[in-house]
C-alpha cells in the first residue's frame, strides 16, 4: 500500500477548488449575517439598499452615519435595531466600525 498522494489536476481539480471555496465563502457570509442580527454591533452596520436612499424609511431611533449610493452606515442604541434595518428594506446588513481600526482613541 502506497502512502503517497497525487494532486487532482485539470478541470476537475479546479472545479472542486472553486466549489469548496464558494461553499466556505457562503458559510462565512451566513455566519456574519447571523451574528450581526443576533448580537447587534455596538458601533455601526453597513446596510445595502437596492433602490438607494430615496426608497428607504428608517425608524426614528436609527441614525445615519454616512450614505453613499446604495450603501448606508447606520447606528442605534435601541435593542432590535438591526431587525428594524432589515425591515426598512436592506438586502444585506454587515458590522462595521465608525472609525478605522488604527484610530486608537
Amino acid at each position: 500500500m502506497s502512502t503517497t498522494t497525487r494532486a487532482l489536476g485539470g478541470a476537475r481539480g479546479i472545479a472542486r477548488f472553486v466549489g469548496v471555496s464558494a461553499g466556505l465563502l457562503a458559510l462565512w457570509l451566513v455566519l456574519v449575517l447571523a451574528i450581526t442580527w443576533l448580537f447587534e454591533p455596538a458601533d455601526a452596520v453597513l446596510a445595502l439598499y437596492p433602490g438607494g436612499r430615496s426608497s428607504v424609511e428608517l425608524p426614528p431611533h436609527v441614525s445615519i452615519v454616512t450614505w453613499q449610493g446604495r450603501a448606508a452606515r447606520l447606528t442605534a442604541d435601541t435593542p432590535g435595531w438591526v431587525g428594524d434595518v432589515y425591515a426598512s428594506g436592506a438586502l444585506l446588513v454587515l458590522p462595521v466600525r465608525r472609525r478605522s481600526c488604527l484610530d486608537l482613541r
